[in-house]
């Protein structure tokens, strides 16, 4: 019986010992305070931030090519407007153009220089760049002067790094645009040469009327003028504007493009290219280096049409 006892005692003696030296050669799970991240997550979670793309959700724009300031703001729609008159048709085309420009210097690296701001003009602040969310967060970025390719020199406003950065070399083309430049120009009528029933063109000396006759012979009374109508009439069925010159023009505008008093007026009578009689009116004021300022009927805005259209109307009348 004594030696059942010392048995038993010895095999749980030794079932201790080997569940002791299991245990230690067993490696139990890290544990980690509970919201506390382990290396590995950590270097994957900076590897994901460092592989993010800085965001701007633009909603307005504002530049400056150290001459004029335009303004544009994000509309309910979601389209762009030129905030100094949201009436103004226009073209989303150049404010977006602008915006992928602006998105593509969100990613810019700075460059290594030896030059302090001020002896880039980075100082001056006079050109720039900046973008607004709706949250009232705004980026703005100066430009500076050119390096030897023609790149400009650039800095982050607030940047207390002094980062310089060499600006998209588009940048400066679309801040230095006109605001006219990014209109929406109206469309012309089409005027089918076949479909002109009459033109009449007044200037401040006479008034003349040509039409065509039963042998579609264009005439003025009874005399041909054919040979120098149908330069003309080719003209008005090929009509485009080329820009627009002023929107909203001041009192003092159409004086200075030679629409006050109008030099001359050209009126058409046609029939549509659906077969509606319809009736077009333009009138023509002084000859700029690439083109005639224009005005459409009753529009007052002031366009400007090429010399290749006007040239035929005006050699008509003299």
């Amino acid at each position: 019986m004594k030696y059942v006892y010392k048995y038993a005692a010895l095999m749980l003696a030794l079932l201790l010992c080997l569940t002791a030296l299991w245990g230690c050669g067993t490696k139990l799970p890290d544990q980690q305070p509970e919201g506390e991240e382990t290396s590995d997550q950590q270097e994957q979670t900076d590897g994901e931030q460092q592989n993010e793309q800085p965001q701007l959700l633009s909603d307005t724009i504002s530049c400056c090519d150290g001459d004029t300031t335009l303004r544009f703001e994000r509309n309910a729609e979601g389209t762009w407007d030129w905030k100094d008159d949201t009436t103004f048709p226009l073209d989303n085309t150049y404010v977006q153009e602008l915006l992928t420009t602006i998105e593509q210097m969100l990613t810019l690296q700075p460059i290594t220089t030896d030059k302090t701001p001020e002896d880039l003009d980075l100082d001056e602040e006079e050109k720039y760049v900046t973008a607004t969310d709706e949250k009232g967060y705004a980026m703005t970025w100066y430009l500076g002067k050119q390096d030897e390719n023609g790149c400009y020199y650039m800095c982050l406003k607030g940047d207390e790094s002094g980062a310089v950065y060499l600006a998209p070399a588009q940048l400066t083309e679309q801040i230095s645009r006109s605001i006219f430049d990014m209109m929406i120009l109206p469309e012309l009528p089409v005027i089918p040469v076949a479909n002109a029933k009459s033109v009449t063109i007044t200037t401040a000396e006479k008034t003349v009327t040509t039409v065509p006759n039963s042998s579609g012979v264009w005439v003025v009374g009874i005399s041909s003028v054919n040979e120098k109508a149908q330069p003309m009439l080719q003209a008005l069925s090929t009509m485009t504007l080329a820009t627009c010159v002023d929107f909203r023009p001041t009192s003092t505008a159409p004086s200075y493009c030679g629409l006050d008093p109008v030099k001359v007026t050209v009126a058409v009578e046609y029939l549509s290219t659906t077969g509606v009689e319809s009736s077009f009116t333009m009138e023509i004021g002084n000859a700029r280096s690439d083109g005639y300022c224009v005005r459409i009927g009753e529009d007052e805005t002031i366009y400007l049409m090429s010399t290749q259209l006007i040239d035929p109307i005006l050699a008509f009348i003299r």
